[in-house]
């Protein structure tokens, strides 16, 4: 609330982002992600913050090479730590005490709210299953009273912080619970920099400790001096099938607002640079089909080529950067289309069409006017 930045926990990517709410751009950036190290993220679960000392923490429900966890970092993702791995089972949520400095967080495996400091130490136990609690899948803390809900139980609880004393079930009978959180005023800095003009970052203003504040930009873009930002100029596109990622040829930092999540299957890419855009092709039965574009940044997503499709799909892109226009191998059962279209999908003509010859992957040579194609033969 300091800074006015969102934080994301992603399963399917592996990472923790950042996402500025108000501005008129979305500016976002991945601070933490799998680094192959056990500090890295694999599953996170939740996450709470302290932006009065710039911390970020999160439960992780582990994953290979990344075990099972409670680890915090600061908000910009530089400095993670592990704070508990052991005794760890089937890990739900936390919360912060922001008058008492401690964090916690709940499992459901036996049924138990835990605490911990800042640094993960002086752990206790707050509440037992022995007192009727099975899954507690949200935890908040408003006057020193813990607040939790329990799905299987079906009850709303607060009790006595820091011991648990005092039960007091405020709601019940209530089937379907999944999250708890508290709407109260948050405790804040008002002279705090990223309070005033952003912190005069042209992206992200990070808070961190002692009343300080960091810049970061948005993926896609590079520091320039301390608050501004400089888009990449080069960099590498890579497909992966299930996501596309860029990295920069410089620092190997993200230079593209990553495409991932279920559902993906991306076959093909290309750039265009004088446009800024990204061209790739996914192959999937149902909408997601065809030929897409999107800004480096992760706007401006476009579904140019999504009718008129064979069977197999489309088997290869090209980009024709001189005249704009999109070369494309559009394949069907019994015949393969090599099509062309504007750079916008419109305009679409064949330009070969073919029962024997079986074209798949398409580069152009726009300066000596030649298209070129991998050709998979006949068969038999």
């Amino acid at each position: 609330w300091l800074g006015r930045n969102l934080y994301v926990g992603n399963k399917k990517s592996s990472n923790i982002l950042v996402v500025k709410t108000d501005g008129d751009k979305n500016y976002r950036r991945i601070i933490l992600s799998n680094d192959g190290t056990e500090k890295g993220v694999a599953k996170p679960k939740a996450i709470v913050l302290d932006p009065l000392q710039g911390k970020l923490y999160w439960l992780d429900e582990g994953g290979v090479g990344v075990p099972q966890k409670l680890a915090k970092a600061n908000m910009d993702g530089t400095n993670p730590k592990i704070l508990i791995k052991d005794s760890l089972h089937q890990i739900e949520t936390l919360t912060f005490d922001f008058n008492n400095r401690r964090i916690y967080f709940s499992q459901s495996y036996v049924g138990v709210i835990e605490s911990v400091d800042e640094d993960g130490k002086d752990r206790r136990t707050i509440i037992t299953s022995s007192t009727g609690i099975a899954k507690p899948q949200g935890l908040a803390i408003y006057n020193n009273r813990l607040y939790y809900l329990d799905s299987v139980y079906e009850k709303i609880v607060r009790v006595n912080l820091p011991d648990g004393s005092n039960p007091v079930t405020i709601e019940e009978n209530s089937p379907n619970l999944s999250n708890l959180k508290i709407y109260s005023k948050r405790m804040g800095i008002e002279n705090h920099p990223c309070r005033n003009s952003n912190g005069n970052c042209q992206h992200l203003c990070i808070p961190d400790e002692n009343n300080r504040h960091k810049c970061l930009c948005s993926t896609g873009f590079r520091t320039d001096g301390q608050t501004n930002c400089q888009p990449y100029k080069s960099f590498a596109v890579v497909s992966l099938l299930t996501k596309m990622q860029g990295f920069s040829l410089e620092d190997h930092a993200e230079a593209i607002q990553p495409i991932a999540g279920p559902g993906h299957n991306i076959l093909h890419i290309d750039v265009h640079v004088v446009k800024n855009h990204i061209y790739w092709v996914e192959y999937n039965p149902g909408e997601r089909n065809g030929i897409y574009r999107i800004k480096p940044d992760g706007t401006e997503k476009m579904h140019i080529i999504n009718e008129g499709i064979g069977s197999n799909g489309i088997r290869g892109i090209a980009i024709d950067w001189i005249a704009g226009n999109l070369y494309f191998t559009n394949v069907f059962p019994h015949e393969t289309y090599i099509e062309v279209s504007h750079l916008d999908g419109k305009n679409r003509m064949v330009l070969i069409k073919t029962t024997t010859d079986a074209p798949r992957e398409i580069a152009v040579n726009p300066i000596k006017r030649y298209l070129y194609w991998i050709d998979y033969g006949q068969f038999p």
